[in-house]
């Protein structure tokens, strides 16, 4: 009897989720975030992030006028790993330690200060 309670229980859960995920598609395309994301808008942002630069780094026809296009890939590079750094500083699983936490809190301060210095020049 136990068993049936839990697997309908279950049930029901997995769809009101399946409801909220699909809330959360269109909250997604009406104004540009959802519910969802403000759950943990930081995790959102680490998420989000590091492709969006990727991207800007594939398609980009120019760089800031005083850096060259070589210097300014770097700098996208800094911020994407920064990004990637403060998503497995949230994900922290059994195998992390706290050696590999403080180089990801290092990489991702590097990556915020180059992300506020630079922060009106990513666009393409």
């Amino acid at each position: 009897m136990k068993d049936i309670y839990w697997s309908v229980r279950r049930f029901i859960i997995d769809i009101s989720w399946k409801i909220k995920q699909i809330k959360f598609f269109f909250q997604r395309g009406k104004r540009g975030w959802s519910e969802k994301d403000v759950w943990s808008i930081d995790y959102y942002l680490s998420e989000i992030i590091p492709q969006m630069i990727v991207h800007l780094r594939s398609i980009s026809h120019g760089h800031p006028v005083d850096l060259s296009k070589e210097e300014w890939d770097k700098i996208l590079e800094k911020i994407e790993q920064g990004f990637i750094a403060s998503k497995r500083m949230q994900d922290f699983d059994g195998e992390y330690n706290m050696e590999k936490y403080k180089e990801d809190e290092k990489l991702f301060k590097e990556a915020m200060e180059l992300f506020k210095e630079w922060y009106f020049d990513l666009w393409d």
